[in-house]
């Protein structure tokens, strides 16, 4: 069942208007790492680059949905590889972030830096693959063109399950885990806390972890369900199309609130376009989405300084307690 051309149109202003806000907010977080010193950290650069793939995959997905591109075979082959490219890539870095807190909290790794290397070659080098294996069969299969939304993989459900929702499963699911790990070990660790202050870092990174989760749930599984539902049956069902077309671009957007808009980040940019004198005392107050009295920008640095705290004084407390 073909969309009418209202339908059409209202799936491209979705898509617009969620692409323009991810640009806005993976812009963002690129100024805030370029402009503050202390933010260029080792674990401030997986979300740089998580960020700058959803910055392009939000230009590349405002470019797809013009009838111009959809139309001209070249620009939607081009536009289908760059959708898949950066798609993939933005996943990967979210697995990536995901493995670096399991990491650091479960397997008390003090030398996380070291992986970034492999970090890059997975998170560059699959797509990669994947971009030479359908242009090198493009002329025989043809499986890229219009599908539906934007130009992309055209049809062949089976394609598109292997080359990118059943990673994506795959990789919520992973979170998912990771994220129920942290949280028992964290709880677990907070028995030998001595201080509500490392009560407090372990609350904010499950706290921010927990949205960060949130939000991927929100912007893929309607996504999962409708490419579900188009392999299954031929019908098409409006609502969940403009779902899909609103919220997939909209990712890189829910990251820049999770990991930029707290009151850390706000005081240094009032002191820094109006010439603050003095930086504002923080006052226990709580970032819009992190929940907890903590910076979440530093989500993964607080992991790294709880792995630090426990892995430094476990012996001794044991010990003093009389375990063995």
């Amino acid at each position: 069942m073909a969309f009418t051309e209202g339908e059409l149109n209202n799936f491209r202003l979705f898509t617009m208007i969620s692409s323009g806000l991810t640009l806005g907010g993976t812009t963002f977080i690129i100024f805030i790492y370029l402009i503050f010193r202390e933010y260029r950290h080792f674990h401030m650069r997986l979300i740089l680059f998580l960020s700058i793939t959803d910055m392009l995959a939000a230009i590349v997905f405002m470019y797809g949905v013009q009838k111009d591109t959809v139309k001209d075979e070249d620009k939607c082959i081009g536009t289908a590889l760059a959708i898949e490219y950066t798609s993939t890539c933005s996943m990967l870095w979210t697995a990536c972030i995901a493995h670096t807190l399991d990491s650091v909290i479960r397997k008390h790794n003090h030398h996380i830096e070291s992986n970034e290397k492999w970090y890059h070659l997975v998170c560059w080098g699959l797509p990669t693959g994947c971009i030479l294996f359908l242009v090198s069969t493009q002329k025989y299969l043809r499986l890229l063109g219009s599908a539906d939304l934007w130009c992309w993989i055209d049809g062949a459900w089976w394609v598109r399950a292997i080359f990118f929702y059943i990673p994506l499963v795959v990789i919520l699911t992973y979170i998912a885990v990771i994220y129920v790990i942290v949280s028992h070990t964290l709880s677990k660790e907070n028995s030998w806390a001595d201080s509500e202050i490392e009560e407090d870092r372990s609350q904010s990174i499950l706290i921010t972890f927990r949205w960060y989760l949130l939000s991927l749930a929100i912007c893929w599984l309607p996504a999962i369900i409708n490419r579900a539902q188009n392999a299954l049956s031929d019908e098409r069902w409006p609502w969940l199309f403009g779902m899909h077309a609103f919220l997939v671009p909209l990712q890189g957007f829910f990251n820049a609130l999770i990991y930029g808009f707290n009151d850390e980040v706000r005081s240094k940019l009032a002191r820094y376009f109006w010439c603050l004198r003095c930086r504002p005392r923080w006052t226990g107050g709580t970032s819009f989405l992190s929940g907890g009295s903590r910076d979440s920008t530093n989500l993964l640095r607080d992991a790294i300084n709880e792995n630090y705290y426990y892995g430094s004084n476990r012996n001794s407390v044991a010990s003093y307690s009389g375990e063995d």
